[in-house]
């Protein structure tokens, strides 16, 4: 595969573009990949202490998760909130709340002083900004008030043409997913590709070479942070098993990727040692993940015990 085909896959494949499916194949070169935290961000949460010893990043203190837009219509936020509640059914003991008493949404501006919501989204396309992406559970708390905990990129626009919630191809769709994707992060999983079965199968080096060169040109921060597991449960001071839970009785790690779930990238052949044969690439057959899956939803039950 040529270098021009392995950047078009990589960047369909990342499960964070910011156009529609069916336009994949048509993606340019020279466009970016989506998911990169800033890298200011990255360095804080390696250099702070609150957390350390941590089991995970998932939310102990709290029954209920509020939420707050800068930007976007009603209809793109109920879109937003409609797919960010999918993860949440009656059974867990957690909830998301992006209203206030008086029904009206929950907004945040760079100008608060004091956190109007726990998970603070913004619209932002700035370079520096990074695409879409979200922090890691209670690393919000290192976040400062005037600024977003995750970052849409330019779903404020490309939600636009779906209306409501109602089409089975909105639930199907790359934007549905990258919602999703980024709210499995805010309630505290990590990347799937992060399960040692993955690890060992990836070219890890060869991909953080990749996405530090043009045309994507990641901080070194940013690379590892995404694509190396070692380096990711270090900086955020979580425990690799406890991220991949175990069920009834596996081992203490869930002994097999699930290729079904929603936090899992997916990457051109060449960046996986088996090739085309790797069992870290996604099942879907459109080559992506646009709804979580059942290991999803076990291993955030397991973060997450109690409810009905």
């Amino acid at each position: 595969m040529d270098t021009q085909s392995i950047r078009r896959v990589l960047r369909c494949a990342f499960l964070l573009s910011m156009t529609i499916v069916g336009q994949c194949s048509t993606l340019a070169a020279e466009e970016l990949l989506q998911e990169r935290i800033p890298t200011k961000l990255i360095k804080a949460w390696a250099d702070d202490k609150r957390l350390v010893g941590s089991p995970s990043l998932a939310w102990t203190d709290r029954t209920t998760i509020t939420v707050a837009f800068n930007g976007g219509s009603d209809q793109i936020r109920q879109l937003i909130a409609d797919a960010a509640s999918s993860w949440l059914d009656s059974s867990m003991p957690i909830k998301f709340s992006f209203k206030d008493k008086n029904d009206r949404w929950r907004t945040w501006s760079a100008k608060d002083k004091s956190s109007a919501a726990t998970i603070r989204i913004a619209f932002s396309t700035k370079p520096e900004d990074g695409g879409y992406w979200s922090v890691i559970g209670r690393m919000t708390a290192i976040v400062p008030p005037n600024q977003q905990t995750m970052n849409l990129g330019d779903l404020e626009t490309v939600l636009q043409k779906w209306g409501d919630d109602s089409s089975p191809s909105w639930k199907r769709s790359y934007a549905h997913g990258t919602i999703v994707h980024e709210f499995g992060h805010a309630l505290g999983l990590a990347h799937e590709h992060f399960h040692p079965e993955c690890q060992s199968d990836l070219d890890v080096s060869k991909i953080i070479a990749y996405v530090k060169g043009p045309p994507n040109n990641w901080s070194e921060e940013q690379a590892l942070f995404n694509i190396d597991a070692n380096y990711y449960f270090k900086a955020s001071k979580t425990d690799q098993g406890k991220a991949f839970p175990k069920q009834d009785n596996e081992p203490e790690i869930g002994p097999h990727i699930d290729q079904a779930s929603v936090m899992l990238y997916a990457f051109a052949d060449d960046f996986y040692k088996s090739k085309s044969g790797s069992k870290c690439r996604p099942t879907d057959p459109e080559g992506y993940n646009p709804v979580a899956s059942k290991g999803d939803y076990a291993a955030l039950k397991a973060f997450y015990p109690g409810g009905n």
